[in-house]
């Protein structure tokens, strides 16, 4: 059985958990014509004692630049299975179950694996610029799968040497192509001149595929 709370300041609980509950409900229409409210929360009735779990959730985007995410919370287990909804640009799978959880985030990193790999092959040339050079023997470099945020971390004696350069060369801003990459390995660097168009944020990601639950 369900039960209906008429919710005032809604917006604000959406974003920081603060609401007032006007009023319980049996019916949704009558929270919904609560003229206090602007908002509808649906709570199951407990028959029993509340049994608190944790609630595993599996998230997988739109885009080739993030990779699917796990997360999970503490929640009342009330007897719901598995849930799988679409929030535009995002897919997420709920579940109590952690092996259930555990196959769901192996399947949508299968699935990312293989977009990305169909798009590195559409391409005629895999031009990579190195974004940022931390100081640590690494460069933090930009493809057309890792944004700055998520850039890929590459040895620079690997860039260096791959590439016929000096391995105290300055790699900043520099542009090569490359004859591997894929999410977490890139390979055959060598020099080459900027294309006609820097940045790479603005290369097309193709849209990651929704499975079912």
């Amino acid at each position: 059985m369900k039960v209906y709370a008429a919710i005032s300041n809604y917006d604000s609980y959406d974003y920081d958990g603060g609401y007032e509950v006007v009023g319980v409900f049996a019916d949704r229409v009558d929270a919904e014509q609560c003229e206090l409210a602007d908002g509808v929360l649906a709570f199951d009735v407990l028959d029993g004692p509340a049994y608190v779990r944790d609630r595993h959730v599996v998230t997988l985007y739109d885009s080739l630049f993030r990779g699917p995410e796990r997360t999970s919370y503490r929640r009342i287990d009330t007897g719901n299975g598995d849930t799988l909804e679409e929030h535009g640009w995002r897919a997420v799978f709920e579940t109590f179950d952690s092996g259930r959880a555990d196959a769901k985030m192996a399947e949508w990193q299968a699935e990312h694996k293989r977009r990305a790999a169909e798009f590195v092959a559409s391409l005629d040339r895999i031009d990579v610029k190195v974004w940022y050079e931390p100081g640590d023997g690494y460069a933090l470099v930009l493809t057309p799968l890792h944004l700055p945020e998520r850039a890929l971390r590459v040895s620079r004696d690997l860039i260096t040497d791959q590439a016929g350069m000096p391995r105290g060369a300055t790699l900043h801003a520099q542009w090569f192509t490359v004859d591997t990459l894929t999410l977490d390995h890139i390979d055959g660097f060598k020099v080459c001149r900027a294309p006609a168009k820097d940045g790479l944020a603005t290369l097309p990601t193709a849209t990651a595929s929704r499975a079912s639950s």
